[in-house]
C-alpha cells in the first residue's frame, strides 16, 4: 500500500515540468519526462509547495461552494424541487468553474517554474522573489 504511493509521488516529482518541457523545448514524451527529472534533480523540489498551495485554495473554495450550496439545495428541496435543481446545477457549474481556474493558475505557476529553472526570469505572471522560494538551489 505504502510502495504505490511512494512510486506515485515519484512519478509526478519526475514528470512536474514534462508537459512545459514538451511544450516549450519540442521534444519527445521520454526526454521530457528525462528533461523534467534533471531539472528537478538540479534544483530542490520545493516547487510542489506552490502547487499543493494553489490546489489547497482553490479545494477549499470549492468545498466552501459544496458546503453552503448543499444546505441551500437541501432547503430548497423541501420547498420546490425546480428550484433546488437549479441550485445543483449552480453548484456543479460554480464547482466547475473553480477547478477550471485552479488548473488554469497552476500550468501558469508551472510554465512560470520552468521559465524560472531553464532562463533565471519567470516572467511577468510571477516575481523572481516567489520564484526563488519555490525552487532553492540544491546544498
Amino acid at each position: 500500500m505504502v510502495r504505490p504511493a511512494i512510486v506515485g509521488v515519484a512519478w509526478n516529482l519526475a514528470t512536474f515540468l514534462a508537459v512545459t518541457v514538451l511544450v516549450m523545448e519540442g521534444v519527445g514524451p521520454i526526454e521530457a519526462v528525462k528533461r523534467s527529472g534533471g531539472l528537478l534533480k538540479r534544483t530542490w523540489g520545493e516547487q510542489v509547495v506552490g502547487n499543493v498551495g494553489i490546489s489547497l485554495v482553490f479545494g477549499l473554495l470549492a468545498l466552501a461552494v459544496i458546503l453552503v450550496g448543499g444546505a441551500l439545495v437541501a432547503m430548497l428541496a423541501s420547498v420546490a424541487a425546480p428550484l433546488a435543481i437549479g441550485a445543483l446545477v449552480l453548484v456543479v457549474i460554480t464547482v466547475t468553474a473553480i477547478a477550471l481556474v485552479g488548473a488554469a493558475v497552476s500550468g501558469i505557476f508551472t510554465a512560470s517554474l520552468y521559465r524560472y529553472v531553464t532562463k533565471g526570469d519567470g516572467g511577468p505572471m510571477f516575481p523572481n522573489s516567489t520564484l526563488q522560494q519555490a525552487f532553492r538551489p540544491k546544498r
